[in-house]
């Protein structure tokens, strides 16, 4: 949030320092907003103390279980293994990510449903 808000301030100021519009893109001043808004998280993060061990593990653990009511912890889920694919299926290769996979599936093909009936409907 500091990070953001000192981003977001050091916008303004400098947009207000050389007398330009808010509208206006000057990437010199997008560079100095980005530049200070990293390193007000990197002294924000140095500065704060680290989250205990015992909330970390209730966090990472709540995040590998399902939220179905009747599916178990045992089957990994794909977005919280996308790093880790293979280790995470083991030998069930892509079929221990069926379920997954075919959500994803149908999202993808209502969402270019979506996209098209909006064109079709905006087209003159």
């Amino acid at each position: 949030m500091t990070a953001l808000l000192t981003a977001l301030a050091t916008n303004f100021f400098l947009y207000y320092l050389t007398g330009q519009r808010l509208d206006y893109w000057d990437p010199n001043v997008f560079l100095a907003a980005l530049l200070v808004g990293i390193a007000a998280l990197v002294v924000v993060s140095l500065v704060t103390a680290p989250e205990p061990a015992e909330r970390i593990g209730s966090f990472f653990e709540r995040l590998q279980t399902p939220s179905d009511a009747g599916a178990t912890a045992a089957a990994p889920l794909l977005l919280v293994n996308v790093l880790r694919l293979r280790k995470a299926a083991g030998r069930g290769g892509w079929r221990t990510f069926r379920e997954d996979l075919g959500g994803l599936a149908i999202g993808c093909v209502l969402v270019v449903a979506l996209v098209a009936a909006t064109a079709l409907l905006l087209r003159p």
